[in-house]
């Protein structure tokens, strides 16, 4: 099918059903994708089709029948993840077709949100529209001075919020406003960011610079993941994207440890990252993840470009890694809603090998300081400790 030559102005907030599906398949080259996405992906694509809103005499109907048939052959041949890798001519086919259709990528985002607004939606939904938001960010679509940015991380944030519960999701509240409104909807909710929030939130009257009255902060409601089990008596129950050190000398039980987590982290709350520079990708950590594994847990031998994927990051080891504290603030202000997990080797003398900035950067410092036990010190559960090889203790 030949491409336009000319770009084509669409309605602001509008993007036709093939331009929809189109970007999504672009948008997943170099990430990793669970079976279920991918499956996801196919019955809306499927839907769309059987319900004719992407017709045969589509622009487009080409490359539609060619996501359609990727998509089913992928699902058929994966195991529980993939890595899309995108032909090259392909990738640059559809750049083309979406840098010739010139869409608003603000309205639509926020035309979106509010289309959410009452129901009860999936963390997925959530979850697909908050990561298509990063996405365009990233590749600056959505420019730090569009007139519409504070608007977009105000949704943004908002969407964070209320991924972080593990309990069933409640409806996305209603702004006063209606959709046929839609620009005062945006307006009524950029005055409302305090008292308005996905997951119900904060209360309570803030001042402009940002100074409470104690009798309100006393009110505050603060949102937490909702830990349960061994984990909620070891650590306490963080907020969303915490930050954890673990360290210890080598053989007393750190990887067995931060494994144990990630496999709580992933079954719990969402797809989790382990990168084991320190162990590689063998049979050792193969043991290891063996009792913990799970479709949302994820084990790489190198940390990679792009953490927009995952919920949770466990960096195994730091020292391994190379990374000094500037380079661990960076990742953190780079992927401000993201939980990093760091582990450190320890000196002789038990000390962890490092800058101590590192120790006063994080929400919780985790240390094993002999064989299966670990000792934790954070602000969420002060005094904290575990028998890292108890089996008795459930998840």
């Amino acid at each position: 099918m030949p491409l336009k030559d000319n770009v084509k102005t669409i309605e602001p907030g509008y993007i036709g059903e093939e331009i929809k599906f189109i970007k999504r398949y672009f948008d997943m080259h170099g990430k990793i994708r669970t079976k279920k996405y991918i499956l996801n992906f196919l019955n809306s694509l499927q839907k769309a089709i059987i319900e004719k809103r992407i017709r045969k005499v589509s622009n487009y109907a080409k490359q539609i029948v060619y996501i359609q048939d990727n998509l089913i052959r992928v699902y058929n041949s994966m195991k529980e993840t993939i890595e899309v890798n995108i032909k090259k001519e392909r990738l640059e086919e559809f750049r083309m077709i979406l840098d010739s259709e010139k869409v608003y990528f603000p309205i639509s985002y926020i035309r979106k949100y509010i289309s959410l607004q009452g129901k009860e939606i999936t963390r997925e939904k959530a979850k697909y529209l908050l990561d298509t938001i990063d996405e365009a960010i990233t590749r600056r679509e959505i420019p730090v001075n569009d007139p519409y940015m504070n608007r977009i991380r105000l949704l943004r944030n908002n969407l964070i919020k209320f991924l972080g519960h593990k309990v069933k999701l409640d409806p996305l509240p209603i702004q006063r406003a209606t959709l046929s409104g839609w620009n005062d909807a945006l307006n009524k909710h950029s005055q409302d960011s305090i008292s308005v929030e996905l997951s119900g939130g904060v209360e309570g009257n803030v001042l402009p610079d940002g100074i409470m009255n104690s009798m309100d902060f006393a009110k505050l409601n603060f949102k937490t993941l909702g830990f349960d089990g061994k984990w909620l008596e070891f650590i306490g129950d963080p907020a969303q994207n915490f930050s954890v050190m673990i360290f210890g000398k080598p053989k007393l039980g750190k990887s067995h440890l931060a494994l144990d987590f990630a496999g709580y982290l992933a079954r719990n709350f969402g797809l989790t990252l382990y990168v084991a520079n320190e162990e590689k990708l063998n049979r050792t950590l193969q043991e290891k993840v063996d009792s913990v594994k799970h479709p949302n847990l994820i084990v790489s031998g190198k940390l990679p470009d792009d953490l927009s994927p995952y919920a949770n990051v466990f960096l195994d080891s730091v020292t391994y890694l190379g990374l000094k504290p500037d380079d661990l603030k960076v990742l953190r202000e780079r992927y401000p809603d993201k939980s990093f997990i760091f582990i450190f080797q320890a000196t002789k003398q038990g000390s962890f090998r490092g800058e101590n900035s590192f120790q006063h950067d994080v929400d919780i410092v985790i240390e094993v300081p002999e064989k299966g036990r670990a000792v934790q010190m954070g602000r969420y559960n002060q005094g904290g400790e575990m028998n890292i090889f108890d089996a008795d203790i459930k998840y």
